[in-house]
C-alpha cells in the first residue's frame, strides 16, 4: 500500500528530501520533546529538593497527558497507512481528538503561579513556562501530523478548515477542563451528567456568552501559536556544499 510519506513527491515543490517532516527530521523532533519533557522534570525535581515539598504534582500529571495526543496522532497516523480510513484508524483519530485538548491545557496551570517562599517567584514562572511550553508544542505535533493528511488527501485549504475546526474544539475542551472541570475521559466514564452539564451551560445566556468568550480567546490563542509553529517548521535549511564543510 502506497504510505503517506511515498506519495509526498506527488505534491508541486514538495519532494521527499524536502518535505516538512522527512524521517529523519521526526527523530529530531521526537528526540526534542524527550528532552524538553525531561528538563522539566529536572526543574520539578529541584524545586522539590529545595524545598522537601511535591508542590505542583499535577504538572507533572497534565504533561503525561500532553503526550497521549502524540501517541494516538502517531497510532492514527500508521493506521491510516496500513488501511486507510477503516473503524480502528476512525477510533484511534476520535481518541486524539478528545485527549488533544489536555496538550495546551496546561497553559492556563498559570493561575496557580503565586510567591511561596523560600522559592522565588521567577523560578516558577519558568517552571510553569517550561510545562506550558512544552505541552503545547506535543499538542501541536500531533495536530501537525493529523494536519498533514488531511492536507494530502483533500488539499491546502481543506487541511486549514480542518485545522480551525480543531483549535477551537481544543479551546472549548480547556474551558471544560478548567472552569467545568471535566475530563477527557468523562466522554465515557459520566456521558449522562456531562450532556446536562451541556444541556445547562448552552441554556443560559450568562453562561453561553462566557463559554464563548473562553473559547474564542483560546482559540485565537492556540491559532496563533500553530500558524508561527508551523511557518517556523516549514523554514527552509541551506544546503551546505561539500567544500563549504572544508573551507
Amino acid at each position: 500500500m502506497e504510505t503517506l510519506h511515498s506519495r509526498v513527491g506527488a505534491y508541486p515543490g514538495v519532494s521527499k528530501t524536502n518535505a516538512p517532516w522527512p524521517m529523519s527530521a521526526s527523530w529530531r523532533v521526537g528526540f526534542a520533546l524527550i528532552a524538553a519533557t525531561f528538563l522539566c522534570g529536572v526543574l520539578w525535581s529541584g524545586r522539590v529538593l529545595a524545598t522537601k515539598q511535591f508542590y505542583f504534582g499535577y504538572l507533572i500529571w497534565n504533561l503525561f497527558l500532553a503526550w497521549l495526543p502524540l501517541v494516538f496522532a502517531i497510532t492514527t497516523r500508521l493506521l491510516f497507512e496500513h488501511c486507510g480510513g477503516c473503524r480502528r484508524t476512525l477510533l484511534s483519530g476520535v481518541a486524539w481528538l478528545l485527549f488533544l485538548p489536555n496538550a495546551s491545557y496546561i497553559v492556563t496551570d498559570l493561575i496557580h503561579l503565586r510567591h511561596h517562599t523560600p522559592v522565588p517567584m521567577w523560578f516558577d514562572a519558568a517552571l510553569f513556562a517550561a510545562f506550558a511550553f512544552t505541552g503545547v508544542a506535543l499538542g501541536f505535533v500531533s495536530l501537525r501530523l493529523i494536519h498533514d493528511v488531511v492536507t494530502e488527501r483533500k488539499g491546502w485549504w481543506h487541511g486549514w478548515l480542518f485545522v480551525l475546526g480543531v483549535l477551537a474544539l481544543c479551546g472549548f475542551g480547556i474551558y471544560l477542563g478548567r472552569v467545568e472541570r471535566w475530563n477527557s475521559w468523562s466522554v465515557l466514564t459520566e456521558p449522562q451528567v456531562l450532556l446536562a452539564d451541556l444541556q445547562t451551560m448552552f441554556g443560559s445566556f450568562k453562561s453561553l456568552r462566557y463559554t464563548l468568550r473562553f473559547t474564542g480567546v483560546f482559540f485565537v490563542f492556540l491559532t496563533l501559536c500553530y500558524v508561527l509553529f508551523s511557518g517556523l517548521s516549514s523554514w527552509p535549511v541551506p544546503a551546505t556544499s561539500h567544500t563549504d564543510n572544508h573551507r
